[in-house]
């Protein structure tokens, strides 16, 4: 029997993703033995990377990449 979350990535609205422009969220990969770094995406950029994920399309490293000097994903919509 699995305890605890389930769901292989987070995205957090917390106080400074409200509080900025682009609605940054927190994207948090959250599938076990995985150890990549949190980072930042943007709302509109938020759907295409769920789908993209979901589909295993992508993964959360292929988005980690993307991400710019101050953390944001704000790159191409896959």
């Amino acid at each position: 029997m699995r305890t605890g979350p389930t769901a292989p990535f987070l995205l957090i609205a917390d106080e400074q993703a409200l509080a900025s422009a682009g609605w940054p969220l927190l994207a948090v990969n959250n599938l076990p033995g995985e150890d990549d770094a949190a980072f930042r995406i943007t709302l509109a950029a938020a759907g295409s990377f769920i789908v993209n994920l979901e589909l295993g399309n992508t993964s959360f490293g292929d988005w980690r990449r993307g991400v710019g000097t101050d953390g944001v994903y704000r790159g191409k919509h896959y």
